[in-house]
């Protein structure tokens, strides 16, 4: 029996690179995974999530943060095409540019101190398994890079 849901994911994490039968990259030869972090390894979508908390602490517009995550929810559930949503997330990015890097850093730590930066534990393990095994580990995201780096 399992003591854990930590140990099970680790020994499923162990049946599954046994089965794919996967080589560790020797010195000269080079593997990467590449992986979507929100909704893959993120159990939340961190932008939204982040983008509500600046809203909420009146850090940017509410009204602005209203239409960003309508964006994004219309883009999620595929009621909108990429190229209208991306158009929401550049006037979101204007907003943040406008921000004192210091204060997105301060706010983007009480985000996850509220919310938590939730993982799902099985695509966690995985990632660090295929790290200490060589491998290159590139997250593909829509998050800015200042919220990805709360995951590694």
């Amino acid at each position: 029996m399992y003591t854990s849901r930590q140990q099970l994911a680790s020994k499923r994490i162990s049946e599954l690179l046994t089965n794919w039968q996967l080589p560790t990259p020797s010195n000269n030869q080079k593997q990467a995974v590449f992986f979507d972090v929100d909704g893959t390894l993120s159990r939340q979508d961190n932008f939204a999530t982040f983008i509500r908390f600046l809203a909420l602490n009146k850090i940017i517009p509410s009204d602005h943060a209203h239409r960003i995550i309508k964006a994004h929810k219309n883009y999620r559930i595929r009621r909108w095409r990429f190229k209208t949503f991306i158009k929401h997330v550049v006037t979101a990015n204007k907003l943040l540019a406008g921000l004192p890097h210091w204060l997105l850093q301060r706010m983007l730590s009480l985000t996850f101190e509220e919310f938590g930066a939730t993982y799902y534990i099985f695509t966690y393990n995985l990632l660090k398994e295929l790290q200490r095994k060589g491998f290159l580990l590139i997250a593909v995201s829509g998050s800015p890079d200042f919220i990805l780096k709360y995951f590694f």
